[in-house]
């Protein structure tokens, strides 16, 4: 009892020093408001319950498998985002970056047996999180307001065509892998579902209001990403990751 207190609590403190870093922080994200936000919470509602009833009852029973198994298919999957991670990298002029992407989808699709394993970061290559979304910010689009998307949940009005951009220049899309191609989306968003649970009930823990926890999150976490990391988050962005 006594740990599980003490975890609680300090769960609690980190996430207050969080919040209170994101209320200081405010940006033309946050100052906008949320002039879709009837829409948006119709929406969350009805995400809630499909969540519920469907996708994380399948993302508990996925979680039953050994971390071994669900490790080798999260390092897949996120070879497969090397690919768009580089495409972005190189329109937004970051060479550099590009380059070191395409190396680790190289080095991972070889001797990490088309991405089960990532050798790449073995080898501190480090992984980058980009995609048309931030391109379209470096060229000077506005993100434009908070948008709820039906399924796949928060976006903005910039991002959400730009995903569909992302979405074609992954290599599932053009290689037969022997797996029809909406399997590996199920599996992927199975995936990335089981990962943050722990963090959800987290969230929920200490926010009276989860829809705006989650708006806040979120684009909270895009503006750390379009400002490659400038934002004052935990060392690994653990809080924020898949909100």
């Amino acid at each position: 009892m006594r740990k599980t207190s003490a975890t609680r609590v300090l769960a609690l403190c980190l996430a207050a020093i969080v919040l209170g870093g994101c209320s200081a922080r405010q940006d033309t994200y946050e100052s906008r408001g949320d002039p879709l936000e009837s829409y948006n919470r119709g929406v969350f509602a009805v995400n809630e319950a499909l969540d519920g009833a469907l996708i994380k009852p399948a993302a508990e029973t996925y979680g039953l498998l050994p971390a071994f198994a669900r490790d080798r298919v999260t390092n897949f999957f996120g070879n497969v985002g090397d690919v768009p991670n580089a495409v972005n990298n190189l329109l937004q002029g970051k060479l550099e970056r590009a380059f070191n992407d395409t190396v680790r989808v190289v080095l991972n699709t070889t001797f990490g047996l088309v991405g089960f394993f990532d050798v790449a970061t073995l080898a501190d290559l480090e992984k980058s999180e980009e995609d048309f979304g931030q391109t379209l910010s470096v060229w000077g689009v506005d993100s434009g307001p908070y948008f709820m998307l039906p399924v796949f949940g928060p976006s903005t009005l910039r991002d959400f065509p730009a995903t569909i951009v992302d979405y074609l220049m992954s290599p599932l899309n053009y290689i037969d892998v022997g797996v029809p191609s909406f399997s590996l989306d199920v599996t992927q968003a199975v995936d990335t579902r089981q990962r943050y649970i722990a963090k959800e009930g987290l969230v929920r823990e200490i926010s009276p209001d989860f829809y705006s926890a989650v708006r806040s999150f979120y684009l909270e976490r895009r503006r750390q990403l379009i400002q490659d990391g400038a934002g004052g988050f935990d060392e690994d962005g653990d809080l924020y990751d898949d909100l």
